[in-house]
């Protein structure tokens, strides 16, 4: 085989290669899921059969109660990264300042269950007594199913 030919071919298995590599990544991220997204959840209201606009609160609503849960991960994120950040200083431990921020993560743990409390509640008066209670056992059940794959 000439040389010409040989070169050609390794340039299209390549060219091949480079191209399979670049669709697994874009094929990757456009499946990955976004922040603010949980399909399952979604699926669970769609099975709701409510009306669209009834339907697009209640999403609304799980949106903004995944915002104001992640902004609060980020403040405890915070306060343990301050605590790892003084465990890690050279020298007696500061008591004091520990404490502080210890008082601090139990207040971000209460101000995120009151908003729990909050959104259940809202959530609930949003869909009424007969959806939110199916909303609630379906979501129970997704979240055992959850369960029931991470333990494996």
């Amino acid at each position: 085989m000439k040389l010409i030919y040989k070169r050609i071919f390794i340039m299209f298995s390549v060219t091949l290669n480079i191209g399979v590599i670049i669709m697994a990544g874009m094929m990757f991220f456009h499946n990955s899921k976004r922040p603010h997204e949980n399909p399952d959840i979604e699926d669970v209201v769609y099975s709701l059969n409510l009306q669209k606009d009834h339907e697009s609160r209640v999403l609304e609503c799980i949106r903004r109660f995944r915002i104001e849960i992640e902004k609060q991960d980020e403040k405890s994120n915070a306060v343990r990264d301050s605590v790892v950040s003084l465990a890690s200083k050279s020298g007696p431990l500061d008591q004091g300042l520990l404490n502080q921020l210890n008082e601090t993560m139990n207040k971000e743990e209460i101000s995120k269950n009151a908003l729990f409390k909050t959104h259940v509640t809202e959530l609930r008066n949003l869909l009424g007594d007969e959806k939110g209670a199916l909303f609630y056992t379906l979501l129970q059940e997704h979240i055992k199913n959850i369960n029931k794959l991470h333990r494996r």
